[in-house]
């Protein structure tokens, strides 16, 4: 997988005398396999689960501590994703807005709403817009806050097999609305593996955005 190129943008800040964003950098890096442990642990419990000689009774004590266990990973690993993108938005702050805004008051809006000011910066809103508008974010957005916020989500075993099925096995989180908009149920092992990787690689756009702009100016 592609991925942001930091020492790019520590080489480019420091020939500008740019503000330090290191830390951050730094933090946005650990995340990310914060967030691919909660997916590795996820897995396990599962695995461990079903490799055991012994019968599993679905309800009984050990499903019941898999299946809370695993969901504790899913809503933590989605909690991570949705703070990667406020971490992008303080390197943002840093390296093109030159700390124009506190960093207790940074995120992705207000920064939009700064680099719609600056000339040159069109590359940059339109990966983060990409980012924002996408599905996967959407969902991950929502379920962040509605878990934080207001209540915890309806979760569900699911299995199915068959043709034109998945063939697969998972928790689920049921349909839920935010904001007036409605949230389809959704795989945990979605949430986990593609809606992860896919919202790294938005964010790894980000960043090279913020590159070329650097490179330009």
């Amino acid at each position: 997988m592609a991925s942001w190129n930091f020492k790019e943008l520590r080489d480019l800040c420091e020939a500008e005398g740019l503000p330090d964003s290191l830390i951050y950098q730094e933090t946005l890096i650990w995340k990310r396999h914060r967030a691919l442990y909660h997916e590795e642990q996820y897995n396990e419990i599962w695995r461990r689960l079903f490799s055991s000689s012994q019968q599993i009774q679905v309800g009984g004590r050990d499903w019941n501590e898999a299946q809370l266990a695993s969901e504790a990973h899913v809503e933590a690993l989605a909690h991570v994703l949705h703070s990667m993108v406020d971490v992008v938005a303080q390197i943002i702050n840093k390296v093109i807005l030159r700390d124009e805004l506190d960093k207790d008051c940074v995120s992705l809006p207000r920064v939009k709403a700064k680099l719609k000011e600056k000339d040159g910066t069109q590359n940059i809103l339109s990966a983060i817009n990409k980012l924002q508008n996408s599905a996967e974010f959407r969902y991950i957005n929502a379920f962040v806050n509605t878990i934080k916020h207001q209540r915890i989500l309806n979760r569900v075993w699911h299995a199915e097999y068959g043709k034109g099925k998945r063939n697969q096995r998972a928790v689920c989180f049921k349909k839920f609305e935010y904001k007036g908009k409605s949230y389809d149920f959704t795989w945990a092992t979605d949430i986990i593996e593609p809606y992860r990787k896919r919202i790294y690689g938005y964010i790894v756009k980000i960043g090279n955005a913020v590159n070329e702009y650097l490179i330009s100016t």
